[in-house]
């Protein structure tokens, strides 16, 4: 399973590589180290090492509950926003989780994989960014007042120094679509998920 997913990852290096720095490069003039070490980049590095070393990272629980074969409710299609986030999500089930990732041509992780949905269906424009970062543009609601097309935020997947950890898309009847190992949709009522969970939030 690791020698494939660095088969996978290895020709994707120089793109992930790219869009990891590109936030950074015009702050910091002193090298790669440095960039890495800024504040806003520590979890997207604490990712990478969890996910390296198979301690942790949403890459290495990918099979938890998954249903790939979950139908959305077609009541919730009636939602033009969760609409378009849906058909945008489905184009990228069974691509692989690669830490970094936030385009097709890179595959995704988990923020990734959000980011590129919310941008690329107009549900929101948020550029790239972490998983807490998308969690402090949302308003926290209830779990039981989620609906589809709320965002679903995870903690302590891994040993990340922030509280959250990982991010789907609620996609109704407890099930959510996430870059997990791959980008699937996955019962968020198992055990794991429960176990997690940090907080339901709701896109402005």
């Amino acid at each position: 399973n690791i020698l494939f997913h660095l088969g996978l990852m290895i020709p994707l290096l120089p793109a992930v590589c790219e869009s990891f720095f590109a936030d950074c490069s015009d702050q910091v003039q002193t090298g790669a180290l440095t960039k890495m070490l800024l504040p806003e980049n520590k979890a997207l590095l604490t990712e990478l090492i969890g996910w390296a070393t198979g301690t942790g990272g949403e890459g290495s629980i990918g099979g938890v509950g998954n249903i790939n074969g979950y139908e959305v409710p077609p009541e919730a299609l009636s939602d033009e926003r969760f609409a378009a986030m849906l058909n945008e999500a489905k184009k990228y089930l069974g691509y692989p989780y690669v830490w970094g990732g936030s385009s097709p041509s890179t595959s995704f992780d988990c923020s990734g994989f959000v980011c590129w949905v919310l941008n690329k269906s107009g549900a929101m424009s948020i550029g790239r960014t972490t998983a807490t970062g998308i969690y402090n543009r949302c308003t926290v609601i209830n779990k039981s007042d989620a609906k589809p097309g709320d965002l679903i935020f995870f903690t302590s997947t891994y040993n990340s120094p922030g509280p959250i950890s990982h991010i789907g898309i609620y996609a109704g009847n407890g099930m959510m679509v996430h870059s997990g190992d791959p980008i699937q949709f996955t019962s968020t009522e198992s055990s794991y998920w429960k176990k997690h969970f940090y907080a339901m939030a709701r896109i402005p």
